[in-house]
């Protein structure tokens, strides 16, 4: 069994930072963990320690182990990578008119408008009922191009 400790530091996106001696095997699942956005718990000597792996902004491991800061960095870059395609699609879906493919259960109309931006709840031009954006169905195809489905089926928050 591997018994030395490494020291884990890390800094939430709060600006507090923290440190936790880890063993490689539980720096390994904690960057398992911060990988898949899932909240680490472990036993450090005779404490619980538990990080929300969604609230660091950064860690390092002091190891000597080039390959944890180089799996880092890669995992870094990805994640930053994410992050500013999903900006940019929410600067998409704010800037300027979008698309919208009406399909009203109620009164059975079906068109395609436009909106002034992407917003969760609208309504039907023909009986006034509610639609709501259908965000598990994303951008799709409309006569008039690319757009978002609006829908009397309420959306269900998982």
């Amino acid at each position: 069994m591997d018994d030395k400790l490494f020291t884990m530091i890390f800094t939430l996106h709060s600006g507090i930072k923290g440190t936790a001696n880890l063993s490689s095997k539980q720096v390994d699942e904690f960057i398992q963990c911060f990988k898949e956005g899932r909240r680490y718990v472990t036993v450090v000597g005779e404490e619980y320690f538990g990080i929300n792996t969604e609230t660091v902004s950064n860690f390092r491991v002091s190891t000597g182990r080039v390959e944890i800061w180089d799996n880092f960095s890669s995992l870094h870059k990805q994640i930053e990578s994410e992050k500013n395609e999903s900006i940019t699609n929410l600067i998409k879906a704010y800037d300027g008119p979008i698309r919208a493919k009406i399909d009203c259960k109620v009164c059975g109309r079906v068109y395609v408008t436009e909106l002034e931006y992407c917003m969760e709840k609208t309504y039907c031009s023909g009986c006034r009922n509610d639609v709501f954006l259908q965000e598990k169905v994303g951008i799709i195809r409309t006569s008039k191009g690319m757009g978002y489905l609006y829908t009397n089926e309420r959306k269900v928050k998982q």
